[in-house]
């Protein structure tokens, strides 16, 4: 599973020249940086782990940055659910640990 690390972006102009005239249209080039699994490489009687890192480049515009935004936000949400959910188990676990512990 790919693990997101940071994001980075770099802004720029596109050039459509469709109708022959210069139209430039702003754009941003968001770079996703993500670890991808390990590397392992034996060092003298050790195994030695490296983080692989890769990116990824999307091209947006305005327009698409903000609908990336807003799906970005619903899945936020969700995770929020699951968040809630995972504490309410570990907390249930926690006190059943503790009753098997007393008794």
């Amino acid at each position: 599973m790919k693990e997101l690390t940071d994001v980075r972006s770099n802004g720029f102009f596109k050039n459509e020249n469709e109708t022959g005239v210069l139209k430039l249209n702003a754009a941003l080039e968001l770079v996703l940086l993500y670890f991808d699994g390990r590397d392992y490489k034996v060092v003298s009687d050790k195994i030695k782990t490296n983080l692989r890192l890769n990116e990824v480049r999307l091209i947006v515009s305005s327009t698409m940055l903000q609908e990336l935004i807003t799906h970005l936000q619903f899945h936020q949400k969700k995770l929020e659910v699951f968040d809630k959910n995972a504490k309410e188990i570990n907390s249930l676990v926690n006190h059943l640990s503790n009753i098997d512990n007393n008794s």
